[in-house]
């Protein structure tokens, strides 16, 4: 019995347009990591979205830049571990990061200052010599 072209035809194109599905969604389908860190300088604040750049991801990304979404972020610290608020970071802190990522977006739940300084701190708090 001869099969026709045009009966193969069709479960051809249905084979080849599943194998062609399967292989674009691995190739272009930005995954999520759900505990992903990174290391950057602020370069923006704009209501509870920083912006960092120069940064460094656990993804091993470089140079990246990631939108960081500051509304789940239950810890904002300093490097020594001391609360601050969301108000006391400022353009040009470098900042490590922790959350889920999505994309360019990191949906923060920690954020730790390596720039703050107490507004306590003064000049009769540095020891003499």
């Amino acid at each position: 019995m001869k099969l026709s072209k045009s009966r193969l035809f069709l479960p051809i194109s249905i084979i080849l347009l599943i194998l062609l599905t399967v292989i674009s969604f691995f190739l272009f389908h930005e995954k999520n990591i759900s505990d992903f860190n990174a290391f950057g300088t602020v370069s923006k604040i704009e209501n509870k979205t920083i912006t960092i750049n120069n940064a460094t991801g656990s993804d091993k990304s470089k140079n990246s830049t990631f939108n960081i979404n500051t509304d789940n972020a239950s810890r904002i610290e300093t490097k020594s571990y001391k609360p601050i608020l969301l108000t006391d970071i400022n353009i040009g802190d470098r900042i490590a990061v922790k959350g889920e990522k999505k994309g360019d977006t990191i949906y923060a739940n920690r954020i730790i200052s390596f720039s703050y300084i107490s507004q306590a701190s003064t000049t009769k708090d540095i020891p003499k010599k």
